[in-house]
């Protein structure tokens, strides 16, 4: 526990501030899982996914990137099908953005 609090910087220390002092080691791992794990942030990770348009300058690539890489945050757990679906339809929507039409 005591490698773990030293080893510790930046934002992830400062989880540490605050924390009681009989605090254990899997009272650190879970705090450190709610800050910054995927799996409570899921919820942004999709809002962010609905938000993706298309830049104006931006390529396919990056823009096929970005949703692949939100689709996965926001689905950690779910199978490929689904993901791919989901994938496919943020896309879609992302080009559909008024600025190409």
């Amino acid at each position: 526990m005591y490698h773990l609090c030293g080893s510790l910087e930046g934002a992830a220390g400062q989880v540490l501030e605050g924390l009681p002092t009989n605090a254990k080691t899997m009272d650190i791992i879970q705090l450190l899982q709610t800050r910054f794990g995927t799996k409570l942030q899921a919820e942004r990770f999709k809002a962010e996914l609905l938000a993706q348009w298309r830049q104006p300058d931006e390529t396919l690539q990056h823009l096929y990137r970005e949703i692949s890489r939100l689709v996965s945050l926001a689905y950690p757990s779910k199978d490929t099908d689904f993901t791919d679906h989901v994938g496919k339809e943020a896309f879609i929507r992302a080009l559909d953005n008024g600025i190409y039409s």
